[in-house]
């Protein structure tokens, strides 16, 4: 896929379409690169899991008894999800000033793309935004 992979996904989207399938390493993974395939795949009871364990290796590394919060599976992914999704609730998540620490944040990666002159990395930038929304979700400030 070379070292910009996203950029191969979405020539295979031109080639293939939304839906399509492809091999990463091994394993056989479906790609669905349309809002509204996505949003209609997972309306469906079918989808509300997560993957067996064996296709996230990272999270296994974490808790290789499939008890933490990243690498739950059945019942117990759905008792966590739903405790997490309420601490997020409770923390602010959804609300107006939320959507507005996010929308900033989008600004300023939307900026550093327009900085970077044709030749786009903003993984750091990524990285800040992302760890800036939270920090303003848990702690009422970004760094």
């Amino acid at each position: 896929m070379g070292r910009k992979p996203e950029l191969k996904v979405m020539e295979w989207k031109e080639k293939y379409g939304d839906i399509f399938s492809m091999f990463t390493g091994r394993r056989l993974t479906v790609v669905l690169s349309d809002v509204h395939t996505l949003r209609k795949v997972f309306n469906e009871d079918a989808s509300s899991g997560r993957a067996h364990q064996s296709t996230q290796p990272k999270f296994r590394t974490c808790r290789p008894d499939g008890v933490g919060l990243l690498s739950a599976q059945g019942e117990l992914w759905k008792v966590h999800r739903r405790f997490a999704l309420s601490t997020l609730r409770d923390l602010g998540m959804g609300k107006n000033w939320m959507e507005d620490s996010i929308i900033a944040e989008v600004e300023g990666i939307c900026q550093a793309l327009r900085d970077t002159n044709g030749n786009p990395s903003i993984r750091v930038q990524l990285i800040n935004s992302v760890s800036n929304v939270i920090t303003a979700l848990i702690f009422g400030q970004r760094f």
